[in-house]
């Protein structure tokens, strides 16, 4: 009879342990706090097009230039546009400033 008990409550603890371990696998694949965090997709080209451009400052003063970041699902696809010669020509988010003459 003791035998018996015992088996039975054996059989019992371990169906239990298995029941709890279930519940707690998908609860823990779900917690964001326990996620890894996922892996930044890095830039791997910047192009530019037009390459060149050719201003005055008299008819034609201001150029556009766009840039396209590759992959385009790069993490972070943030440029920071600058001047070579800021004495020669300004530039802002691709909007290039002819102020005199010169090469930038």
């Amino acid at each position: 009879m003791k035998s018996r008990f015992l088996h039975r409550a054996g059989a019992f603890l371990l169906a239990l342990a298995l029941a709890c371990s279930l519940l707690a696998v998908p609860a823990a694949a779900d917690d964001p706090a326990t996620d890894p965090p996922a892996l930044p997709v890095l830039v791997a080209s910047i192009s530019l097009a037009p390459s060149s451009l050719s201003l005055n400052t008299d008819s034609q003063k201001t150029g556009t230039i766009t840039a396209t970041v590759q992959p385009d699902n790069a993490t972070d696809k943030t440029l920071e546009w600058e001047s070579s010669n800021p004495s020669v020509a300004t530039v802002s988010n691709g909007v290039v400033t002819a102020l005199t003459a010169g090469t930038a």
